[in-house]
């Protein structure tokens, strides 16, 4: 759930697409489908979408493959070929063998359908019933101008076959970061786009963090990058990383794209590759990570912290909040004069330097699905699940509006259970379109027997 900059308009990703949510809590019905993150430019009714649509031919998939990608898929696809030819045990099980051998086997299964002879073809059908329908998702950002109850699609900013997990807008709205995750190698990478078009930056940085952050210029990109081989990286913990705060230039004095990026290390830190970076209009940038202290900081126990890093004083760095567990996300307010900090379910607002925190829900009311967003300076969504008294084993799920002044209410109220189930579950756009495929795969393999 993501507000406009006036506060009156926010988006609601569901399980079933995009609605639009007013101030008052009137919900509107799905409004785009296969949308699975919104993220608003400042100033306007306007934003941008990700989606995914399908590749069904080689020449459809060529045109978004990078020149690497292309090498890897033609890579796998001589391997797969090979496959067809030995293989020899049970069709139904042919399929999985090959998916989970190949890096890229649906792309290069297009691939040898473009340049295979019509005897290679009726081999592999026969081996591999859904070879002929076979089809790549290809996952795009697309501008779209949003009123209450209406939509105005705008132009294609960007078609890959990497997942999309984050857009980050800048703050004058001429440039989106945008985070993919690239499969198979299982890695994040930062590009950047002009959202009018044209101009990109396909590869910042990699390795790289969920969450990045503009300065306030919209000239640098603050994030957190995995160290590099070669570099410090001595921990053995799932889902724990040694590695940087990092600064990059990305647009130069005259508002354009830099090509040959310069990055600077900030800080050493041990994060979770979903911490947010939050660069304030100070000049500050607030992160997380565990205290570099060895080897207390591969204790199990030891928990995430927020950290501050100030450009002043030689790049110091302070702790600005402890928690017993884990801070999982925090957000700063629109006037970055408080902070919201998700920890343990509970959501509590301070003032920006962590000081006179407020309690915002409590146990019984344990944040959920949907991260703290500000509507306003003072006013903050969320959601919870409550326990009802007659079924406990079946929780529901209420979106809350906190404001400092009136406490919590019920936003959303007068929504349909439908909407408030379908906001309740997070949206994995890559599920959403392998399993359309997998089930194509299916029908195809039930009728070819």
């Amino acid at each position: 759930m993501v507000w406009s900059t006036d506060g009156k308009l926010a988006t609601v990703i569901g399980s079933k697409g995009l609605r639009v949510c007013d101030a008052e809590g009137a919900i509107s019905p799905v409004l785009i489908d296969r949308a699975g993150m919104f993220r608003w430019i400042p100033h306007e009714h306007q934003g941008v979408v990700v989606g995914f649509d399908y590749a069904n031919s080689w020449n459809d998939l060529k045109t978004v493959l990078t020149d690497e990608q292309q090498k890897l898929v033609i890579k796998d696809a001589a391997l797969l070929r090979k496959k067809v030819f030995t293989y020899h045990g049970d069709r139904r099980k042919f399929e999985d063998s090959a998916l989970r051998s190949l890096g890229y086997p649906l792309q290069a299964a297009l691939y040898l359908r473009a340049t295979s002879s019509v005897d290679f073809e009726k081999l592999a059908v026969r081996k591999w019933p859904a070879y002929k329908v076979v089809r790549v998702p290809v996952f795009n950002i697309k501008s779209f101008h949003i009123d209450h109850q209406t939509v105005k699609e705008g132009p294609v900013i960007d078609r890959s076959i990497d997942e999309i997990v984050e857009l980050r807008v800048s703050p004058n709205g001429k440039n989106l970061a945008c985070v993919k995750h690239r499969r198979p190698q299982e890695t994040n990478y930062i590009s950047v786009f002009s959202i009018a078009g044209g101009e990109k930056l396909p590869m910042v940085a990699k390795d790289t963090g969920v969450y990045p952050d503009w300065s306030a210029d919209s000239r640098y990109l603050y994030y957190s990058r995995i160290n590099a081989p070669g570099e410090m990286n001595a921990l053995r913990i799932p889902d724990l990383h040694e590695g940087g705060l990092f600064k990059t230039e990305i647009v130069d004095g005259a508002g354009k794209l830099i090509q040959k990026n310069t990055s600077q290390r900030l800080a050493n830190v041990i994060f979770d590759l979903k911490g947010p970076v939050r660069a304030l209009r100070d000049g500050r940038v607030l992160f997380l990570s565990r205290q570099i202290r060895f080897p207390d900081a591969l204790h199990p126990e030891v928990p995430s912290e927020l950290f501050s890093y100030s450009p002043h004083n030689g790049g110091r760095v302070d702790n600005l909040i402890h928690k017993e567990k884990d801070i999982l996300y925090f957000e700063p307010s629109p006037d970055q004069e408080q902070l919201a900090v998700l920890s343990g379910g509970i959501i509590t607002v301070s003032k920006i330097n962590g000081s006179d925190p407020v309690e915002v829900n409590n146990k019984e009311q344990e944040a959920s699905g949907i991260l703290p967003q500000w509507r306003t300076n003072t006013e903050l969504t969320y959601d919870v699940k409550t326990k009802p008294t007659g079924n406990p084993n079946k929780p529901s799920y209420i979106v809350m509006l906190w404001s400092r002044n009136g406490g919590n209410k019920d936003l959303s109220k007068n929504w349909s259970k439908e909407a408030l189930s379908e906001v309740s579950v997070h949206r994995d756009l890559f599920q959403d379109a392998i399993g359309k495929i997998i089930e194509d795969m299916d029908r195809s393999a039930k009728t070819k027997k």
